[in-house]
């Protein structure tokens, strides 16, 4: 749902993952050798934006995947920003989108 409503709104791809510590999946090859990261860059993806629910402010495990993430995506010479929001708009970047409002983007490259 977040994914579908964000590209709906954002009108950019968007990629969903079930839990924070699955970005990995991201990065893992199909039985052609590609992955979903891979594609996105062959199909003319610049930068990616992570954006990782608003309890990474309180919930410690929500902000140490996301910069695991953040090296990850780096270590692979991927350009990255991070999306926030003030938590009180929702936790998740849909939440914030249906009311209207843009996360913040920070660029890390």
């Amino acid at each position: 749902k977040k994914a579908i409503i964000a590209n709906m709104l954002l009108g950019v791809p968007v990629i969903s993952l079930p839990g924070t510590g699955t970005f990995a999946k991201l990065f893992e090859k199909n039985k052609d050798g590609m992955s979903m990261m891979d594609y996105l860059v062959e199909r003319g993806m610049k930068l990616c934006i992570i954006a990782y629910d608003a309890d990474k402010t309180e919930n410690v495990r929500v902000l140490q995947s996301e910069q695991k993430a953040v090296q990850e995506f780096l270590k692979r010479g991927l350009r990255i920003a991070i999306g926030e929001w003030n938590p009180n708009w929702g936790k998740g970047l849909d939440d914030t989108l249906v009311l209207g409002i843009r996360p913040q983007i920070y660029h890390v490259t």
